[in-house]
């Protein structure tokens, strides 16, 4: 049977790992991978959302 190497991504991996389940077993939920907030200016023009639909009328 092959030997296995313990690599530094396996490392990372079981630290990640070993991380939530502390914060799970602390908090009762998973609270560093929230996403954050983006804050969005009231004055900021929004192309996507002020673009004009143009419907080809067809009579």
């Amino acid at each position: 049977m092959a030997k296995r190497t313990f690599t530094e991504q396996d490392y990372v991996k079981a630290c990640k790992k070993a991380d939530r389940e502390r914060e799970i077993e602390t908090y009762g939920k998973s609270i560093s991978m929230r996403p954050a907030k983006v804050h969005n200016p009231k004055n900021e023009y929004k192309r996507a959302k002020n673009k004009k639909i143009v419907f080809d009328d067809e009579d």
